[in-house]
């Protein structure tokens, strides 16, 4: 093809893109402004300049090799350079250029047009760098989007999604068929019905669900999903995202399951603070392992060190069905020999007949036992504490299981919660039988001493036990309590402890006592006082020896107390003394009947006796005393 001089000359002048015109030999024999500029030099320099030499050296032979096999081809069609091509500028910088060529004058010449394309590949390497970060970005955060084009139904997935599912996109058509495949097959239905309720009700929604992979592991995700719409309602596009987080959703199941662990606990100390039956604390230990290590069954045996047996705790209400025998010899079975070698013995499976033989000697008709109530992995740990082994705590499965880490440490930390519940319980209960059995002996010896001053006392025998009893009757009536009780009735029979300090001249003497006697035997109040103060237990007791012959009016010794100073229970017990003594014999006076008492009683109400304690009595004597 022939081009007119004045057409090329006019092409390269309105041309916005650099020209060179190049012969056979490589030689520019034209070229526009456009040119010069691109390549650095002035107007006019690149007549005559090899084409080469806008080359960077190291791409010449490659270029040069590349012009003649254009130039030596028997056709040249137009074309364009796929790859990018570098220019060297006059100052020896190079340029990215996108070149296209074609030939003028019959194949002699070869137009080239060239594009500076640095401004193009900076733009280009930031897309790519945007997109690179962008799928960078949902890699870390576990976060792919995908776009369902609901006129086409297409559906495009970001390289995350094929991620998450651990396949690339071939690898995924080939082993799923549509999504709700790959989703576990408890949520398709779940996941189904919300992506058909967005659609309608035109709200996104966000779901947490699983996903079942080929090998059998799970996955978590979260899907968002919100669906684009034309101006009439239709449905044109569904857009969403699918975050990974198993390891969120696993972390959050654990501090779940450690925040369970301690409420159970302390649901177990609650127990053991709020009751001293060992039973219900066995019970509520058995519920809390039930509940948090989804055991099927539980057995727990106490040793018994006298005849080396373990026998099975009784629960409040519970009832193990998988203990064949409620008492086991210690180094037999599971049980036995978890507490003879003092560690867990574990029986994962007992279909499993070579580990079954390896933990020891079971019989057979104890292993046809556990197949019957369909157990089939047992596992049992020493109860320890002060580092003797007081029993054992045996679990039972009904499948095989293998513990992990997590679940023998929290089982772990049951048993020794249980031991030490039991060893607490134990103690306590020794202490109460103790403290019960040194209450009795206490009270004994009280009685025992009434009984030795009434020995010596011979005109009051019987004296000090009549006047306890009604004490203790009058005491109930007037609202003491159980506790209080207990004081009154050692405060009465302790009432005449101090006479052991009288001579037997003045506690024996026939006659009325002399003023001086008198001065003596007034002063057994403070003896007792003075005898029992030392004595701790007693001193809630010491009201009724100390104050017993106080008067209401305040009259009466060893202090002189008047009224509602005088303690209750001494107030009490003086009206219930002066009543027996009256109505007992005397060498000295005959006894009155119970109507010349009653009426010295109500005679002295509001004297010797406190009013309120007098109306009482006589309630309580009523129609049982003949006037």
């Amino acid at each position: 093809m022939t081009l007119p001089e004045k057409m090329l000359s006019k092409l390269l002048e309105l041309s916005p893109d650099a020209i060179l015109v190049v012969d056979h030999t490589g030689k520019i024999v034209n070229s526009n402004a456009q040119a010069e500029t691109l390549f650095g030099y002035q107007q006019g320099e690149l007549s005559g300049v090899v084409v080469e030499n806008l080359i960077p050296k190291r791409l010449q032979k490659r270029h040069i090799r590349h012009r003649e096999t254009y130039m030596d081809a028997p056709v040249r069609r137009p074309m364009g350079r796929k790859e990018i091509l570098w220019g060297r500028r006059k100052d020896d910088r190079e340029i990215p250029l996108d070149i296209m060529l074609s030939t003028l004058n019959d194949n002699d010449l070869v137009i080239a047009t060239i594009r500076d394309i640095t401004d193009r590949q900076k733009i280009e390497a930031q897309l790519i760098a945007s997109q690179q970060s962008h799928e960078e970005a949902q890699r870390i955060s576990r976060l792919g989007h995908w776009d369902l084009d609901l006129v086409k139904d297409e559906l495009k997935w970001s390289n995350e999604v094929f991620r998450i599912f651990e396949k690339d996109p071939n690898g995924f058509k080939e082993t799923y068929k549509a999504f709700l495949d790959a989703v576990h097959p408890d949520d398709r239905e779940m996941v189904d019905n919300a992506y058909t309720a967005s659609v309608k009700s035109k709200i996104p929604y966000t779901i947490d669900h699983r996903l079942l992979m080929k090998d059998g592991r799970v996955k978590w995700i979260q899907e968002r999903c919100e669906t684009v719409y034309s101006d009439d309602g239709t449905p044109l596009r569904s857009v969403g995202t699918v975050q990974d987080i198993t390891r969120r959703y696993q972390a959050q199941k654990q501090i779940e399951e450690q925040l369970a662990r301690l409420k159970s606990l302390r649901e177990i100390d609650l127990a053991i603070l709020n009751t001293t039956d060992l039973r219900i604390v066995l019970k509520t230990i058995i519920d809390e392992t039930r509940s948090r290590l989804l055991i099927d069954d539980a057995a727990i045996h106490l040793l018994d060190p006298n005849s080396l047996m373990l026998k099975e705790a009784n629960p409040l209400g519970y009832r193990s069905a998988t203990t064949k025998d409620t008492v086991i010899r210690l180094g037999e079975c599971i049980a036995g020999r978890a507490a003879l070698q003092r560690r867990i013995i574990a029986l994962h499976n007992i279909d499993d007949e070579e580990k079954v033989s390896a933990i020891g000697y079971i019989s057979a008709d104890l292993i046809a036992f556990w197949k019957r109530e369909g157990i089939k992995a047992i596992y049992s740990a020493p109860l320890i504490t002060k580092g003797q082994v007081i029993g054992t705590y045996t679990v039972y499965f009904h499948k095989p299981f293998q513990a992990d880490r997590d679940w023998l440490d929290f089982y772990e930390l049951l048993v020794g919660q249980t031991a030490m519940a039991i060893d607490s319980l134990q103690l306590f209960e020794s202490s109460l039988r103790t403290s019960n059995e040194l209450m009795v002996a206490y009270d004994a010896t009280i009685e025992g001493w009434a009984h030795a001053l009434e020995l010596r006392d011979r005109e009051t025998k019987g004296h000090t036990l009549r006047v306890t009893e009604m004490v203790v009757q009058l005491a109930r009536e007037m609202g003491m309590s159980e506790e209080q009780i207990v004081h009154v009735r050692r405060g009465g029979l302790l009432h005449d402890m101090g006479k052991l300090g009288i001579p037997d001249s003045i506690l024996h003497k026939p006659e009325k006592l002399s003023n001086e006697e008198w001065d003596i035997m007034r002063q057994h109040p403070q003896y007792a006082y003075e005898m029992l103060f030392s004595i701790e237990y007693l001193r809630p007791a010491l009201d009724i020896p100390y104050c017993h012959h106080e008067k209401w009016d305040g009259t009466g010794y060893p202090r002189g107390l008047k009224g509602e100073r005088i303690p209750l229970v001494a107030r009490i017990f003086a009206v219930v003394d002066v009543w027996d003594a009256l109505r007992s014999d005397r060498p000295y006076r005959d006894p009155w009947t119970n109507g010349q008492a009653r009426e010295y009683i109500v005679e002295n109400a509001g004297k010797h006796f406190d009013p309120d304690v007098v109306e009482a009595f006589l309630k309580i004597i009523g129609s049982s005393i003949d006037f």
